[in-house]
């Protein structure tokens, strides 16, 4: 299974209404939205093989504590990831789509072998 599968997989399983990318037109509440930006990794094992992946997931809905029992699912099965090197960065963040929906930003890295 290839990275990008592996995440929409995690992330379905928590919550159906999850998007790659961006959310479809009238969309409901939660939702969740990610992308996956991945570059080979220099610094780790020089020419090693490895691929270093930056997930961004913002999970937005209308209500905060809802928000934060998503949040701890996701980390949770980020950390239960073969994959998983950090939560690389996380907080409250902007959703100017509507302003009755809070977000809540996650960066989970991840490291892959190419071989």
């Amino acid at each position: 299974m290839n990275v990008k599968t592996e995440v929409y997989v995690a992330l379905s399983t928590i919550l159906a209404n999850t998007w790659n990318v961006e959310l479809p037109p009238n969309p409901t509440w939660p939702a969740i939205v990610y992308s996956v930006h991945t570059e080979e990794e220099s610094g780790w094992v020089m020419g090693g093989g490895y691929d270093l992946h930056s997930v961004q997931i913002a999970v937005l809905g209308r209500d905060t504590d809802a928000n934060a029992a998503l949040r701890d699912q996701i980390v949770a099965a980020f950390e239960q990831m073969d994959d998983f090197i950090e939560i690389e960065a996380e907080g409250d963040s902007a959703y100017e789509g509507d302003a009755a929906v809070y977000a809540y930003l996650i960066i989970p890295k991840l490291r892959t072998s190419r071989f």
